[in-house]
């Protein structure tokens, strides 16, 4: 008797355990990259997708646009936060994340303001780049929002921390 109690509570842990593996993979959000640990970030002239913005980015190609902000999308919970300016004979849009470096930096960005970008090439979207580096050069405000690695520069976020996905 000792014995079969002694399988069945084995069989009881085996399956809890087995339980929350499914679970936690459940609650992995589709599309998600998977967070790089310390010492696993590939050489710059790589592509990446940084935890925070889920594009690839063109590490090597970073480059300088300048130009008048024609439309603007900076509005919480309005989908990618971005920007428009006309760069080399074509509009291209700057996305400006994560939101939340913005938003504690106080920086704005208006149609009609006169932007110099830092940024790094999307790889999957054409004419589309990722800020590194902002200068309203209306207001002369300047904000750094990514490493050379396409990484936030002040971190990940607060609610990255906290488990959750991380504000754009």
């Amino acid at each position: 008797m000792l014995r079969k109690s002694w399988i069945i509570g084995l069989a009881v842990i085996l399956f809890g355990a087995l339980l929350t593996g499914a679970i936690a993979q459940q609650n992995q959000p589709q599309g998600m990259p998977q967070h790089r640990t310390q010492g696993t970030m590939p050489h710059p002239a790589q592509g990446m997708v940084t935890p925070q913005c889920h594009i690839q980015l063109d590490l090597a190609g970073k480059t300088s646009l300048e130009g008048f902000v024609e439309s603007v999308n900076l509005e919480r919970g309005m989908g990618t936060p971005s920007f428009v300016i006309p760069a080399s004979g074509k509009k291209v849009t700057i996305i400006v994340s994560p939101y939340w470096a913005l938003a504690n930096a106080l920086f704005e960005i208006r149609v009609g303001d006169n932007m110099s970008v830092l940024a790094f090439p999307s790889l999957q979207y054409e004419n589309t780049y990722v800020a590194a580096e902002l200068k309203n050069l209306t207001t002369g405000k300047a904000l750094t929002l990514r490493d050379d690695y396409g990484m936030p520069a002040g971190g990940i976020g607060p609610r990255h921390r906290a488990g959750g996905p991380g504000p754009f």
